[in-house]
């Protein structure tokens, strides 16, 4: 509950106070993150706080470590798990740039759904996202549900489906690739700080 939470935070640009509140309010949680930003996967020295490692990591390395603690730890038996997540959220970002951090987190939850097998409603509810997250996520609508029934589409090879959200479907895979390529990345500073 806690991890949907702070997603929800990340989603809304919470202040870095809000953030290291929520982080901290989870001991096991907090533990994590202070070993994660002293990681080589994070700034790669010790850290003196919770509010130094939520700084250091900055939202997108603090939102992939919180996907990787829903997901169970940090075991390599998620790595799959984790490009899919980060993959989707990101693909869904860069096709709705003026909406970024919108589209990252409806990509996000909707992918945690799908990986974890939640109930949507309940997932984005949980997460406390805004208004807009959850009609993205739900129903498909805005700009921000748009970009996530696109990438959806290219998950599934549809054409059609990318075409009918007029985003072209070059447009949608190289999007795709992009994020691929970035997800991959963070998965594996990840593991290599497990390793």
């Amino acid at each position: 509950m806690t991890c949907l939470r702070l997603l929800g935070a990340l989603a809304s640009q919470a202040d870095t106070n809000e953030l290291v509140r929520l982080v901290s309010a989870d001991p096991g949680l907090a533990l994590r993150v202070l070993r994660m930003a002293a990681s080589p996967a994070g700034v790669g020295h010790p850290v003196r706080s919770v509010q130094q490692a939520v700084t250091l990591l900055g939202p997108r390395k603090l939102g992939a470590w919180v996907v990787l603690v829903l997901l169970g730890g940090g075991s390599h038996t998620a790595t799959g798990d984790v490009i899919i997540l980060l993959a989707r959220a990101e693909a869904c970002a860069l096709l709705v740039p003026k909406q970024r951090d919108t589209a990252y987190t409806a990509g996000l939850l909707s992918a945690v759904t799908d990986v974890l097998g939640g109930d949507p409603a309940q997932v984005v509810r949980d997460s406390g996202a805004g208004s807009a997250v959850a009609q993205a996520v739900l129903h498909g609508q805005g700009a921000v549900g748009a970009a996530l029934r696109a990438v959806l589409a290219h998950e599934t090879n549809d054409l059609t489906g990318m075409r009918s959200t007029h985003h072209e479907p070059y447009e949608v895979s190289r999007a795709c690739l992009r994020a691929l390529s970035d997800a991959m990345g963070i998965a594996a500073a990840m593991n290599a700080k497990d390793g």
